[in-house]
């Protein structure tokens, strides 16, 4: 009795390897949009963490952060950096896009804002007349990396005599919807227009539109 070896042909081998390719064309996009999603997910979360801990370590250090000289911009900015490790923004100044990347809404420089070491760049200002907090940070998680863009790599909080918290209103209510849920749908999704606004999950930080740009100076 004689054994055959089993072996695939050539053409069985091209159509094996015609089917891997489709499936990997259509999954790999899928992948990498994830991937990128929670990256920037991740770095959000983070910046509010640091962003909670910066103000409580200056407040521990200057006092009551209610009798702060909120409208004093560059004092504001000072006391953050004490606590910091902070260093000057590498490179030129550039423009950060509003939600959904449609037009400029400001511009990030060395005036106004400051650079971590760990990448993030800040911003430290008085909140809006008539919001429920008495500052705002606004944080560029990734620095000046792409996309720059409100609601994916720019986030806003509002300080509070309480805390601080995720902004809950305007443009800058992506930060709250990252925080409770994290996800970016708008990423992926062209239906959404602008931010979800769902105050619901976190009303601490309503009433701040952050209104970017010169608003936000």
């Amino acid at each position: 009795m004689s054994l055959r070896k089993s072996a695939f042909s050539l053409a069985e081998t091209l159509l094996t390897l015609t089917i891997i390719g489709v499936i990997a064309a259509m999954t790999i996009p899928g992948l990498k949009e994830y991937s990128d999603e929670q990256q920037y997910v991740a770095a959000a979360k983070k910046s509010y963490t640091v962003a909670q801990s910066a103000t409580m370590m200056a407040e521990t250090k200057y006092g009551d952060l209610r009798w702060w000289p909120w409208s004093n911009t560059q004092e504001i900015k000072k006391r953050y950096k004490d606590v910091l490790n902070t260093m000057e923004i590498t490179g030129d100044s550039y423009t950060y896009k509003s939600f959904g990347g449609s037009g400029s809404s400001g511009t990030i420089n060395n005036t106004d804002w400051f650079q971590t070491t760990d990448g993030m760049i800040w911003k430290v200002a008085q909140a809006d007349t008539g919001s429920s907090g008495v500052g705002a940070i606004y944080i560029d998680t990734n620095g000046s990396d792409l996309p720059n863009v409100v609601g994916v790599d720019l986030m806003g909080y509002l300080v509070t005599n309480d805390g601080v918290y995720p902004m809950s209103t305007g443009e800058w209510s992506c930060t709250n919807y990252v925080m409770a849920y994290g996800k970016m749908p708008w990423l992926t999704d062209s239906s959404y227009s602008s931010c979800p606004q769902d105050s619901s999950s976190n009303n601490a930080g309503s009433g701040q539109s952050g209104s970017k740009s010169d608003s936000t100076n």
